[in-house]
């Protein structure tokens, strides 16, 4: 996968698991990696709600990046069922074994190549 990045005025330092960067001019870069991985969001509060054992399922999986954040401000969802965000979409499930599968069926429908 190559996408292009915009090059901000001071150097930063970017680091990513399975990344090649290939200077095309000063104001551009060629990044190229391997796959861009899903990434899942978690919401703190709704750790305590049953996604926590979805949380640690999916940390097994090397082809996912999982981050927790204290609060992703989906208030609603978050009291009604466990739910994450995958690619910034959200997905929810009434178990934990459900919301794992949702996620994944999405991850599976919506591929980026």
């Amino acid at each position: 996968m190559f996408f292009m990045k915009n090059l901000p005025l001071f150097e930063h330092a970017l680091i990513l698991k399975n990344l090649t960067t290939v200077k095309v001019d000063c104001k551009f870069e060629l990044l190229r990696g391997d796959s861009m991985r899903p990434i899942i969001e978690f919401c703190a509060t709704n750790l305590a709600s049953g996604t926590q054992k979805a949380l640690e399922i999916l940390e097994k999986d090397p082809d996912l990046d999982i981050v927790e954040y204290g609060c992703l401000s989906f208030c609603g969802k978050c009291s009604a069922s466990q739910f994450a965000l995958v690619n910034g979409e959200v997905v929810t499930g009434e178990t934990t074994d459900e919301l794992v599968k949702k996620i994944y069926a999405f991850i599976d429908e919506n591929l980026v190549f």
